[in-house]
């Protein structure tokens, strides 16, 4: 059964609403940033950048939201998520996935969390900082 180390408002998202369509067992395991869950040394172990998301498979760890989508989607061709390697679909498809994963996610994070970036009472900064991310998918 696969693991899901997860934590609220995370990366995890993909990965989930992935494991959950796909209608295979998993486990979800919350890595609570609050408590520095994602830098204790077992979690450590499992993704040494500890970042989330994080999924177990048997043997294999992986970790990188991107990957991890991959990954499932290839052991479960049958559920035809993903277009058939080697064409133009799939490149396409790799294209949205690693968008998502890598600018949408990102640019979430900045829009909704600005208070890892603007110190409180900096509304002016704040407008600013929401400006530049909706430019940026919008």
């Amino acid at each position: 059964m696969y693991q899901l180390h997860f934590s609220p408002s995370s990366a995890a998202m993909a990965p989930h609403i992935l494991l959950q369509e796909l209608g295979v067992p998993f486990e979800k395991v919350l890595v609570d940033t609050s408590t520095g869950a994602h830098r204790s040394e077992a979690y450590r172990k499992l993704n040494p950048n500890g970042l989330i998301p994080t999924l177990v498979d048997g043997d294999l760890v992986l970790y990188e939201t991107a990957a991890i989508c991959l990954h499932l989607c290839d052991t479960h061709r049958e559920a035809g998520l993903a277009p058939a390697v080697g064409t133009v679909e799939r490149a396409h498809f790799y294209k949205w996935l690693i968008w998502l994963t890598n600018t949408m996610q990102s640019t979430l994070i900045i829009y909704f969390y600005t208070d890892r970036w603007m110190n409180p009472g900096n509304d002016a900064g704040v407008a600013e900082l929401k400006s530049h991310a909706e430019a940026k998918v919008g």
